[in-house]
């Protein structure tokens, strides 16, 4: 009896650590790419992806900066793909990011690992005298806006700091270069929304611009530091496979 009883404490074991899998999950290529950030909605037990890479996917299911992905094909940030998946029950956030994880790995026979190193970083914080974030903030109508935590905006920094600022409005900006990770050190909790107003000099660096812009409207501090950051690794990824039609989520 005793035997018995490890035995399904082992099979147990195991069924917990199962990554948890979505009910119905239809993944396939977009049928063009736009060339944009994606579109992701997230329901209880739903999620429906438009038009996304599989580097920015894998940022949302990761939570992770595209600064914090390494590895990989070209193709991982050129082809997009759609996805309408659905889980046998209501699910939080949380849980649906390691259900989309899962799919992932397992339609792209994914290999991925966590590398943590000291690397250069930026360290978002809070400047003397304390953050200026109001509920409903008013800014320019060119201005720059986000909503979200001040964890992904620190992410969504971490690109913004790579684009290189033009006189010419009409002239588009392109990230260039290896963006470098942005750690959010503010220690303020919950979602907030940003309007910011972005004004760089001649020949001004996005850094500094970046730099005064938070400082003064914001109350934050960014600053050049080293530290300890993650990078996911994309050890092995393949293309989509053609898989059998499949219903999609209801």
């Amino acid at each position: 009896m005793r035997l018995a009883v490890l035995v399904l404490s082992a099979i147990s074991g195991l069924c917990a650590q199962s990554p948890p899998a979505f009910e119905v999950a239809v993944l396939k290529p977009s049928k063009a790419n736009i060339g944009h950030d994606g579109e992701f909605r997230f329901d209880p037990g739903r999620i429906s992806v438009r038009n996304a890479t599989l580097r920015r996917i894998m940022v949302e299911a990761w939570q992770i900066p595209y600064s914090q992905i390494t590895g990989g094909p070209a193709w991982l940030t050129s082809d997009e793909f759609d996805i309408d998946a659905k889980a046998d029950a209501p699910a939080t956030p949380a849980e649906m990011r390691r259900m989309l994880q899962a799919l992932l790995i397992d339609r792209f026979h994914m290999a991925v690992r966590t590398d943590s190193r000291e690397r250069k970083i930026y360290v978002l914080s809070v400047a003397k005298g304390g953050p200026k974030l109001t509920p409903d903030p008013v800014a320019p109508p060119r201005s720059w806006r986000f909503h979200g935590t001040l964890k992904e905006f620190a992410a969504r920094l971490s690109t913004q700091l790579t684009i290189p600022f033009s006189n010419d409005p009409a002239t588009p900006s392109f990230a260039t270069g290896a963006a470098i990770p942005v750690i959010d050190k503010t220690g303020i909790e919950g979602e907030v929304t940003i309007a910011i107003d972005l004004r760089p000099d001649a020949g001004g660096d996005a850094f500094t611009v970046w730099q005064r812009a938070l400082r003064e409207q914001l109350g934050l501090r960014l600053e050049s530091s080293r530290g300890v950051a993650d990078a996911l690794v994309i050890d092995h990824v393949m293309k989509l496979s053609a898989d059998p039609p499949q219903a999609p989520a209801k």
